[in-house]
């Protein structure tokens, strides 16, 4: 069973509307974490008492991404949210368990993009993808993002590089120009400390291996919200009409995401 030639047009454009949100906010969002089978906070005591408890000030330009480095184990897994709004509407649920190589990680997320859904997995290297106009009900569209004859991979491979941690840090590192401390707040009942992270947005790309977008501000201003272990609870931003807000939450839960069986999975279009 083959998708239809259309489809990944529509996918493309779908697709379009993913990349509005840039990768390093994604990103920031998974970037904190300890292992699944870590307990929370065990992992994290070390990095908080030597940086922010240990002088009592608020983490500043230079000690705050050695902080959130400090927080990450082996692995990391969290339950992702996200919701878009303004030029375009789209809303993200899902759970994340990144490792140290991004093919060993787990993902499944549902996007809703204007109305419409779109399912992926993440399961040994492949992203899995399903919903109308990519496949028929109940079907499975397989993307290598590592195949250069896969016409869609090319559109994923962001996708791959929001899973690496790596990369994250490393566009942090090249692009963050000021830290701004707002202060203690409450998210949800969770205790967190508000920062105000201004980006390099070319360095930052650059750090990425991904080229500047048109249109895109010199800067950055991405609002950071971390938990008392240094975990990344929210980001937001505003980049022209789009708003966009991410939260991570279950920091630590196991993530068991499974394949599709083969009887499920079609095939996509020739290269």
């Amino acid at each position: 069973m083959s998708i239809t030639t259309t489809a990944p047009r529509i996918v493309r454009r779908r697709l379009a509307l993913w990349s509005l949100l840039p990768v390093l906010a994604l990103t920031a969002a998974c970037g904190g974490g300890e292992s699944a089978t870590d307990t929370p906070g065990e992992s994290t005591e070390s990095a908080s008492e030597s940086a922010s408890e240990s002088s009592g000030e608020p983490y500043d330009a230079e000690t705050i991404i050695p902080a959130m480095e400090g927080a990450l184990g082996e692995a990391s897994s969290a339950r992702i949210q996200m919701d878009l709004s303004g030029q375009a509407e789209m809303s993200m649920d899902g759970q994340m368990a990144m490792a140290e190589e991004f093919a060993d990680g787990e993902m499944e997320l549902t996007l809703d993009i204007q109305g419409q859904s779109l399912d992926l997995r993440l399961v040994d290297g492949l992203i899995y993808v399903s919903g109308p106009p990519a496949t028929p009900a109940g079907k499975w569209l397989e993307v290598d993002p590592q195949d250069p004859q896969d016409p869609l991979a090319q559109q994923f491979a962001g996708l791959t590089q929001s899973g690496d941690l790596n990369t994250t840090f490393d566009a942090f590192k090249a692009g963050l120009q000021e830290v701004e401390y707002v202060g203690e707040e409450d998210i949800e009942g969770d205790a967190v400390e508000h920062y105000v992270f201004t980006v390099d947005a070319a360095k930052a790309a650059e750090a990425q291996g991904q080229p500047m977008a048109p249109g895109m501000p010199e800067t950055l201003d991405y609002d950071v919200w971390l938990t008392q272990d240094d975990l990344m609870r929210r980001v937001a931003f505003d980049l022209g009409p789009v708003k966009a807000e991410v939260n991570a939450t279950e920091w630590g839960e196991p993530v068991d995401v499974e394949a599709p069986a083969k009887s499920d999975i079609v095939q996509g279009p020739a290269a």
